[in-house]
């Protein structure tokens, strides 16, 4: 049934047993079981390995099948299997049946049919010839017979032939010529269809012409981009299309375009023209496509449209700017006198293609002290596409005063961008005068994170005042991610200069960052600031007059305490005193920061979130101005970063104090972990196109990216329009303040702006603010050691220092190992001004026990962070300290001596031991128990006591050489517990005690025999006897070079020199080995010397720098550190100046030798650094120098000057 079927395809049938082969095809063709019909004769039958597939296919041209014909395959029962069981063709499971029959029709000849050309003009009484071409596929030959039928056109069209066969042959080619001729058409809406269907078999192909009398001349219709565009992309494709198929050749001379350069031309089809361009930056475009230009019937363009042929055509369009970014890094710098900067300015190129720009450095008035190299300039450079184009210049502190800045300028003629650095030294001398009360100067410091300068694409509302500490403050920012730029004493920002100050939302001042730069004009600077809505965050400083220099409400005073009058405080410092959003990072009551002042006095209408544990006084006040905010803190957090002394807690506390500064004014709403938050997002499109899509993005308080969220904008959120998106958010668990960011889409999706802070909320925990400071407990065990079991009694007292009642829980916990292991809770109420105290059994303690105690108000959670009070102390559990040992009188005894043992146990615990049981033994070095005592009892041994007994070995004369031990241990009771004892000491019985030494001339000789050797002495009173000791010489390279084995008897108290023969070859460089090992009985002895073949080297030239021509003086210094001496080759060579020579020295230990050589650099040698090469040679080994010369480059000349050290 398949339809279809290719002339060379296989027939294939498969069977489900192996088939006899003779059976299908028979002995000759009438026995054949398989008949394909009608025959083909030219096929040839393939089995598979197993017999069962049998595949017919093609073998020579006969074999092809006939195009359009139905076969027929006839399968027959005779075919028989392996076994001679004939096939079952009815499938009833007995061998026979009626034949089995399938059939095909096979598929009509491919053939293609075109025509050349498919259109042409013929005008009247002229004839035109078009060429029929016909392309046969098949490997047979076909047989086609056309006939053409006029689909259009009037009486006054002629063509001839209107019918036509031909005869094709295998994968061949035929035409025939179709002419047509005009005998008097004139109007082009009467033109000419004709239609040439062939017939071959069951395949019909066709193609069609047409013939036009009088065509139109071709017009522009559509252009992209189009007239007067603007903006238009430097990558853009122009596209013209046309009306009429166009002749590509004579269309694509006549387009040009200025200025600009076409790079390639293609059609989309037969009327588009697409150009590839290569486009200027901010330029106007002209493309003009001339008369030149022609259809496919050689009909020149209408350029002017007019009608008629002729005219020129012209549009224009002006492109995009480059949107240029430069800026420089690091923005600002602080330096200490001796240390130096490279500064980097980045010129980012724009994103579709090179362009040239003029770049200028320039340095303004600075102070005294400051070296500057690689600035100024100016000159035009390449910047790439996607590329950034970098130039370095260095500043360096040679005991400067004051501070110093550049400015860099880049210019495009339709661009211009200006940047800037800012660098100072002060900082109330770093070394001597800072906050914290560090009584040695801890140096310079050093920070674990680095700035993050603010991306010059989205500049950072966060700006960092560049004095003092400020590099500090900019670095505690960079470990969370929040980018930053700087502000100058004379309050410019940098790296961007064009940017206004009121620019910024917050302004971070460091520690003392006001003292040496206060002035009137700053001081209304930062009014203004302040008033307009921006808000100042300022660290601990040095005297308290400088808090006097920010912005105050009139008739209100700030004062207080620097560093210079207080003692600085960490653990525990301050307390929760009135609750603000900059708290949700805190996680206790009383968290640690580094604070070093207090308040005394504060604007009316303040929020204080933090005070000192110490004396009550303000650690943080926040108060408004204007229509922002000033905040003054006592924190020294900038200094101790860069000494590895922040706490998380206040570094968190900054982070979040900076998050809230961002936009202060706009609420956020503040949750507990796992409690769902509605956070509204503000959107203001500030792009210049409408907006579709709204990509929302939360961040944790670290600004580690959390969720994205997207939404559409119904209806578009039209330029400088903004609205609010409100979404439900489950709180994580991590405490701060999350931000949360949005990014505007145009309905192509393309990015409107970059991504702006439009929301936050906050996960805090539910701590009591404002109750330390007022609340007391103390814990007093009865004894800080004890015994495991013992019960100890411990004495709470509960003081409370307000004006009222306190109600509340006081909870007991008992801790093991860290964890509570019991914990109680008792209702308390504390009289005012007053005090409690509660005793409480701590029983049957097992481990190490801390007890502690909190004070809780009573509807707050029983957790440590939400205690108003708290204490804790420990209780140790100690082993009892019964101690038991056991000594022997002498620590090596021969056969026959007598040991005497001695053995103590001694009680220094507190309690009594009792129940003492002990057991006292002694195993042979064959771990055999040669010796035990009856056991040793005794009822109670006393604090501070001791009990003692005193026993006698004798050593056998058979007893085995070797380490004997001597086992004390029992076990006794304390406290109600079972404890072990145990004490151990040995002593020996040896073969022989040896010393061996080894003993090498002061000077080995290179290939010949030298004579190292050992001194073996037995210094113990028994006879050795076949003592066994081997020698062995081991190379550097871990090779063994000799090896010999001695055995020997060495009398009691006697020594014997061995001395041998070891040849020795010119070896390697390094360290030999000379190794013994000596056995005797128990005795297993090795030791190593190490024999040096070693030398110390240096080459060198007479001068660093030459010019090509010049003479190389090449000095080879070598100096023997090692035992050998001998005959060695040296080789000095100079590759690059095709200078090679060998010498022959003679060395000995300590002896020096210096080999001078010179060669000529040749003219033609590259300009960098050569090699020179030394080496020292035995046969087996090399050791290579290397030094190095430098030849300028010819181009440049080399003299010597004063001032510097190379011009």
């Amino acid at each position: 049934g398949s339809e279809d079927v290719d002339i060379d395809e296989d027939i294939i049938i498969k069977f489900s047993h192996p088939i006899d082969e003779i059976s299908v095809i028979g002995i000759s063709p009438i026995d054949a079981n398989l008949i394909i019909s009608p025959p083909v004769s030219g096929r040839e039958y393939e089995w598979d390995s197993d017999l069962k597939t049998l595949t017919i296919r093609v073998s020579d041209d006969k074999g092809y099948f006939q195009f359009c014909t139905e076969y027929e395959v006839i399968v027959k029962a005779g075919i028989k299997d392996t076994y001679d069981i004939n096939l079952d063709t009815d499938l009833d499971c007995i061998p026979g049946g009626p034949d089995t029959v399938f059939r095909f029709r096979t598929r009509g000849p491919e053939i293609e049919v075109t025509s050349d050309p498919p259109r042409r003009v013929i005008k009247i009484g002229e004839s035109g010839d078009y060429k029929i071409e016909v392309k046969n596929q098949d490997p047979l030959p076909v047989r086609m017979d056309f006939s053409v039928i006029k689909k259009q056109g009037s009486g006054g069209w002629e063509y001839s032939p209107e019918s036509f066969s031909l005869e094709i042959g295998a994968e061949g080619e035929g035409e025939q010529i179709l002419t047509v001729r005009n005998n008097g058409v004139e109007d082009e809406k009467d033109s000419l269809v004709l239609k040439i269907i062939g017939v071959a078999g069951c395949t019909r192909e066709s193609t069609e012409i047409v013939a036009i009398p009088t065509p139109k001349p071709p017009i522009v219709i559509k252009t992209e981009p189009k007239n007067k565009s603007k903006n238009v992309p430097v990558d853009k494709e122009v596209v013209i299309e046309f009306s009429l198929p166009m002749d590509r050749n004579a269309t694509e001379r006549a387009v040009s375009i200025e200025p600009g350069r076409i790079v390639n031309k293609r059609w989309e089809n037969s009327t588009t023209l697409v150009l590839e361009t290569n486009l200027e930056y901010c330029k106007r475009h002209i493309v003009t496509v001339s008369d030149k230009a022609m259809s496919e019937d050689s009909v020149h363009l209408d350029g002017d449209k007019d009608g008629k042929e002729g005219g020129e055509y012209q549009f224009w369009f002006v492109t995009e700017k480059p949107y240029l970014t430069s800026w420089i890094e690091p923005a600002a710098k602080w330096l200490l006198p001796g240390e130096e900067v490279t500064h980097t300015i980045y010129v980012k190129g724009p994103e579709k293609k090179d362009i040239e720009v003029e770049i200028s450095g320039e340095l303004l008035p600075m102070g005294l002290g400051w070296s500057v190299s690689g600035i100024p300039f100016s000159g035009k450079y390449i910047v790439p596409a996607q590329g950034t184009w970098r130039k370095g210049y260095t500043v360096q502190n040679v005991n400067a005063i004051g501070s110093m800045k550049t400015k860099v300028k880049t210019v495009y003629w339709c661009e211009e961008g200006v940047s800037g650095t800012y660098i100072w030294c002060e900082a109330i001398d770093h070394a001597v005068d800072h906050p914290d009360d560090t009584p040695v100067p801890p140096g310079s410091p050093d920070y674990p994170s680095e700035i993050v300068y603010d991306p010059p694409e989205n500049p950072s509302p966060v700006g960092i005042f560049l004095t003092s500490w400020g590099e500090a403050v900019a670095r505690i920012l960079g470990r969370y991610k929040i980018p930053v730029c700087g502000v100058t004493p004379d309050l410019e920002i940098v790296p961007d200069l064009t940017r206004p100050l009121s620019d910024l939302k917050v302004i971070l001042i460091s520690s003392a960052g006001l003292t040496k730069v206060r002035s009137p004009y700053l001081q209304e600077r930062f009014k203004e600031f302040v008033e307009n809505g921006g808000v100042i965050i300022t660290f601990t400083t040095h005297l308290n007059k400088e808090w006097g220099f920010l912005p105050i409400p009139e008739g209100e005073t700030l004062s207080g305490y620097g560093w210079n009058g207080d003692i600085s405080c960490f653990a525990n410092a301050v307390y929760l005193s009135e609750w603000h959003p900059s708290l949700c990072g805190v996680k206790k009551v009383t968290p640690s920061m580094n604070v070093d002042g207090f308040f005394t006095k504060w604007p009316s209408g303040a929020i204080i979130p933090l005070k000192r544990t110490k004396n009550d006084r303000p650690a943080v006040v926040i108060y408004p101005y204007g229509k922002g905010w000033v905040v003054v803190t006592s924190l020294y957090t900038d200094w101790t970063y860069g000494h590895g002394g922040s706490g998380q807690e206040e570094l968190a506390f900054i982070r979040d104090l900076v998050t809230w500064a961002m936009a202060p004014h706009d609420s956020i709403p503040v949750v507990k972990e796992g409690e769902p938050v509605t956070v509204n997002c503000k959107i203001k499109n500030s792009g210049d196109i409408a907006a579709r899509k709204a990509i929302i993005k939360v961040y944790s308080p670290d600004r580690e990216s959390l969720s994205t969220l997207h939404f559409t904008l119904l209806p578009s959120l039209n330029p400088g329009d903004s609205t609010v998106i409100t979404f439900n958010y489950t709180a994580p668990s991590y405490l701060g303040i999350y931000p949360v960011e949005y990014l505007l889409l145009s309905p192509d999706g393309d990015t409107i702006q970059p991504p702006k802070m439009g929301g936050r909320f906050g996960v805090r925990l539910d701590l009591p603010v404002g109750y330390y400071h007022t609340l007391f407990v103390d814990i007093f065990p009865e004894r800080k050691e004890v015994v495991k079991g013992d019960t100890v009694n411990v004495r709470f007292r509960l003081i409370n220092k307000r004006t009222e009642y306190f109600e509340g829980k006081l909870k007991i916990d008992m801790e093991e190992h860290g964890y509570v292991v019991r914990d109680t809770v008792i209702e308390v109420t504390i009289p005012p001004l007053g005090e409690d105290t509660l005793y409480y059994p701590v029983k049957g303690i097992k481990h190490h026990t801390f007890v502690r105690a909190q004070l809780f108000m009573p509807d707050t959670p029983l957790e440590f962070r939400y205690a108003v009070a708290r204490s804790g102390k420990y209780i140790f559990v100690v082993p009892p300290e019964v101690g038991c040992k056991v000594l022997t009188e002498e620590e090596i005894y021969g056969k026959g001596d007598t040991v005497k043992i001695f053995l103590r146990v001694k009680n220094n615990a507190y309690l009594p031991a009792e129940s003492l049981n002990f057991a006292f033994f002694i195993l042979n070095p064959e771990k055999e128990t040669v010796f035990v005592m009856k056991p040793i009892s005794w009822n109670v041994v006393l604090p501070e006591s001791i009990v003692e007994e005193t026993m006698s070995y004798i050593i056998p004369e058979d007893a085995p050489w070797g380490e004997y031990e001597c086992i004390f241990k029992g076990s006794y009771t304390m406290s109600g517990y079972r404890y072990k004892g145990y004490g151990r000491t040995t002593f020996q019985v040896p073969s022989a005690l040896f010393t061996v030494t080894p003993v090498i001339p002061g000077t080995l000789h290179i290939a010949t025999e030298n004579e190292p050797g050992f001194m073996v002495k037995n210094i113990w009173k028994t006879d050795a006897q076949e003592a066994i000791l081997t020698a062995r010489l081991v190379s550097p390279e871990k090779e063994i070079v000799w090896e010999t084995t001695d055995t020997f008897d060495l009398p009691s108290y006697s020594e014997t020199l061995l001395v041998y023969s070891v040849p020795w070859d010119s070896g390697y460089f390094g360290k030999y080995k000379w190794r013994y090992h000596l056995v005797h009985h128990e005795v297993d002895m090795y030791e190593i010397a190490e024999i040096p073949n070693t030398f110390a080297r240096q080459i060198t030239s007479d001068k660093e720098l030459y010019n090509a021509g010049d003479t190389l003086e090449i000095s080879f210094w070598m100096k023997n550190t090692g035992m050998f001496a001998g005959t060695m080759q040296v080789y000095i060579e100079v590759p690059d100046a095709d200078f090679h020579k060998s010498y022959k020295i003679f060395t000995a230990p300590k002896k020096e030798d210096k080999i001078t050589a010179k060669a000529v650099i040749p003219e033609d040698i590259m300009g960098g650094v050569h090699e020179i090469v030394g080496a020292l040679c035995t046969s087996r080994d090399k050791i290579y120098t290397k030094g190095y010369f430098t030849v300028v480059p010819s181009d440049m000349y080399v003299y010597f000057d004063e001032t510097y050290r190379y011009s």
